[in-house]
């Protein structure tokens, strides 16, 4: 939790950690063979957060522009979870009243950051938040996809940042992310093609096979 949140009393503001302090975890992460994801929203706090090596930066709102080559060249990965951002500045009288006013002004600079962070070529992975009020159990993976789209990516970068990328983040990419020999044959069948159109994700689901088995429909 690099920097404050929208979802608690606290403004989003300056970094809560040092940049020592961000050394020493990510030090300790190596010793024991782990990989540090960072809640950074604030341009501060980010900016300590890339300039420590963090494996990942949590929804990055105001990732400064000239940090961005930083970025990049340590391989850092983006996870923006806008989707959760977008419903919270939506959810005026439904949450209390800070959470939306933040989480407005928060959308206002992902929306900036992100088109930076496209035509950087930054390597972007979809995240939703787990945990953030007003979602229910849990946010829908459907609802990123179709506001990274939005904000400007491709269909096709969508699906890699919800498939392979993730994968490639996380160091699991020799099993999962995509269709390869070898690898576990975790399988979506769509009835149509979601690059022409990415609700057929959330609307075309005819099978799902996990390592090569297939999943029963949920009752």
């Amino acid at each position: 939790m690099a920097t404050g949140g929208a979802a608690g009393p606290e403004e989003v503001g300056l970094a809560m950690y040092s940049e020592e302090n961000l050394r020493i975890i990510m030090a300790e992460a190596s010793r024991l063979h782990m990989k540090v994801a960072a809640h950074a929203l604030s341009r501060e706090g980010i900016s300590s957060c890339i300039d420590a090596g963090i494996h990942t930066i949590e929804h990055g709102a105001d990732i400064p522009v000239e940090k961005i080559a930083a970025m990049k060249a340590k391989g850092i990965t983006l996870v923006p979870t806008l989707w959760v951002y977008k419903v919270l500045a939506e959810s005026k009288g439904i949450v209390d009243e800070y959470m939306s006013r933040k989480a407005f002004d928060i959308v206002q600079q992902q929306k900036v950051t992100f088109r930076h962070a496209l035509k950087s070529g930054i390597r972007i992975a979809l995240g939703t938040d787990a945990g953030s009020p007003n979602f229910g159990p849990h946010p829908r993976v459907f609802g990123e996809m179709y506001v990274m789209n939005e904000y400007g990516m491709d269909a096709s970068e969508v699906a890699r940042a919800a498939t392979i990328v993730p994968a490639e983040v996380l160091g699991i990419d020799a099993c999962k992310g995509s269709i390869e020999e070898g690898k576990d044959g975790d399988v979506l069948l769509l009835s149509g093609n979601p690059l022409c159109d990415l609700h057929i994700f959330e609307t075309g689901l005819e099978a799902v096979y996990q390592q090569g088995r297939l999943v029963p429909p949920a009752l």
